[in-house]
């Protein structure tokens, strides 16, 4: 059963859940009014915002850096002149070629630019934002089908945030976003993304999975219900069989939500919201 409104009729405006395959199966069930509250709270959960987290993360270095430059580019400046004009003499005196030293001048005055200015830092919680709301508008079609999905959860005690928690007829899910561009290669429980190694991404993915069923415990254990851990990767170019290392799931963002939306339906309407409101307490 989906939760819908009626939308005309003599009942418009009202809430209740009807069948998923509808207008097939026209099936319904009147919504009690406690279950209304239940669902006003779903509505609050639903405007928790993607990627909240890390856009104001690259909101503050974004801001912070601009104000460094302001105050620092003269001395900067200066200093890279200084240096330049001294590597320049030194390798010209050494080699007696000035393309040579003009070069390698050029370069360490590169190389400076990029760490003063520290562009890829700044940008990579702007791409990790984005990324993350992409996730997000692949999941959001979920809702209709009796997911609860939930952005950006804080966990006190823990420094850290779940990306996205996903609930749902078919289970509970811990997913984390990345954007790694690259081909991706699984050997056995080691996974490298554009020829570098990325344990890392598997060990976080699998503590907030762990996290999710620490504070689910109890009722997880009643329905006999583990946490799956997920990655979802943008950018990257997944393998076309294995894409499972250490029991954590690669998917692309269509592949994730095929991935939720397969399996047997384990969870009624009112187990999922009563999961997600305990998850809320994160």
């Amino acid at each position: 059963m989906v939760l819908r409104t009626a939308r005309r009729g003599p009942f418009a405006g009202q809430r209740f859940w009807g069948c998923s395959t509808f207008p097939r199966c026209q099936a319904r069930v009147e919504v009690e009014a406690e279950t209304l509250e239940d669902v006003g709270e779903q509505q609050q959960w639903a405007v928790s915002p993607a990627g909240g987290s890390a856009q104001a993360e690259f909101e503050r270095r974004r801001t912070r850096n601009r104000k460094r430059i302001r105050r620092q580019w003269p001395y900067a400046l200066a200093f890279g002149v200084v240096v330049c004009a001294i590597v320049f003499a030194g390798v010209q005196a050494v080699t007696d070629q000035p393309v040579l030293a003009v070069t390698v001048a050029v370069a360490l005055a590169f190389m400076q630019a990029v760490g003063f200015f520290q562009f890829s830092i700044v940008r990579a919680w702007g791409v990790g934002a984005e990324g993350e709301r992409r996730t997000a508008a692949f999941l959001e079609p979920l809702r209709d089908e009796g997911f609860v999905i939930l952005h950006d959860r804080k966990v006190p005690g823990w420094g850290g945030n779940l990306d996205h928690v996903a609930i749902g007829p078919t289970g509970l899910w811990a997913i984390e976003t990345k954007s790694l561009a690259g081909k991706v290669m699984i050997r056995g429980d080691v996974l490298r993304i554009g020829g570098h190694r990325r344990d890392k991404i598997i060990d976080q993915v699998r503590q907030e999975a762990t996290i999710v069923q620490v504070v689910l415990g109890e009722s997880l254990t009643q329905l006999g219900l583990r946490v799956t851990p997920v990655i979802c990767l943008h950018r990257g170019e997944l393998p076309f069989f294995n894409k499972t290392v250490r029991g954590v799931r690669l998917a692309s963002g269509r592949q994730l939500v095929r991935l939720l939306r397969e399996g047997d339906h384990r969870l009624s309407a009112g187990q999922v919201n009563m999961l997600a409101r305990e998850q809320t307490g994160c």
